[in-house]
């Protein structure tokens, strides 16, 4: 899907002589749809997602899920490959209740073994592409974000800058109802979708929709800046 501000805009930057990269344009334009599509965007509203391979299922993980992964990479020096085989074995299990305790690396190595043996006859191609729909569906803007507001002095990373943690605090902060296990065993999309009728709810729509317009624009000016620099140095 095109964006007709970032489309205008990436037009408005090559005739003043910057050269967008491809990645800037697929990062504008991912960030000025999470506005111009609005609260109802129709993935808040999709069922959680599943996929096949075989006789064997992997399930769209909920916050609870990525709060056990998150736990795991405390304790766990996790690399690329160790890190996507505790995700395969975290979303093979439909309930996050049942994944052995995160804090006991020995017997996260067993489980997670025992998981990658029953997809011994899959390929890593189709193990992979499985996880990336079940984690992120076929969304164009997964994993494009806009930019951060400017660090003040005092800013230190804690573990609520965890994205699962931040979930749970909007679940909260926006007085749903919703119990701490609730919001748990909700995936992302779902979460999304009670804040978003919140919000609907309660009429605020358009603060939504200025907040996301202003990340847009500061991602706007991130990269127009970069690119001013490099066309002024040649």
């Amino acid at each position: 899907m095109v964006s007709d501000t970032a489309e205008s805009d990436i037009e408005d930057m090559i005739a003043r002589g910057l050269k967008p990269t491809v990645r800037d344009i697929i990062r504008l334009n991912s960030v000025a749809l999470r506005f111009e599509r609005g609260v109802h965007a129709a993935e808040y509203f999709a069922l959680p997602r599943v996929a096949y391979i075989g006789d064997l299922v992997l399930f769209q993980p909920t916050i609870a899920h990525e709060l056990w992964l998150d736990k795991v990479r405390q304790v766990v020096e996790t690399d690329d490959d160790s890190d996507f085989a505790c995700r395969v074995y975290a979303s093979s299990h439909q309930d996050a209740t049942s994944l052995v305790d995160p804090y006991r690396p020995k017997d996260v190595k067993k489980a997670v073994e025992e998981c990658l043996a029953k997809f011994g006859k899959c390929t890593f191609e189709q193990v992979r592409l499985a996880l990336e729909y079940v984690e992120s569906g076929d969304r164009g803007e997964t994993g494009e974000h806009p930019a951060l507001e400017p660090a003040k002095d005092d800013d230190t990373f804690t573990a609520a800058d965890s994205i699962s943690v931040g979930m749970v605090h909007d679940g909260v902060a926006s007085r749903l109802g919703l119990s701490l296990r609730d919001i748990r065993s909700m995936t992302r999309c779902e979460m999304l979708a009670v804040v978003a009728s919140a919000i609907v709810g309660e009429g605020r729509e358009e603060r939504v929709y200025r907040r996301r317009q202003t990340e847009y624009f500061r991602t706007l000016d991130e990269i127009s800046a970069r690119l001013e620099t490099e066309r002024d140095n040649g």
